[in-house]
């Protein structure tokens, strides 16, 4: 599984989850850093990507149902680096 990692996680953490999720990235790597959360939906669903957010964005519950991809809700990480 490769994660998104959205503006809000600090980068740096997909080079701490390479080893258990290769291929994973931040979303300042594919140049969507201050994109909206639709295109981040469809930058991930057209590269397969699963994304994670540090709390849930607008309109997730509605997506959630439509097959574009997979939400993961990361705790908030403000104090832990």
């Amino acid at each position: 599984m490769k994660l998104l990692l959205d503006e809000n996680l600090p980068p740096r953490l997909a080079d701490v989850l390479q080893s258990e999720f290769s291929g994973s990235i931040h979303v300042h790597s594919c140049g969507l850093g201050s994109a909206d959360d639709e295109a981040i939906w469809e930058y991930a669903r057209r590269e397969g990507f699963t994304i994670v957010w540090d709390s849930e964005p607008s309109g997730v519950r509605v997506r959630r149902k439509a097959v574009i991809g997979t939400v993961l809700q990361y705790p908030n990480l403000e104090n832990a680096w």
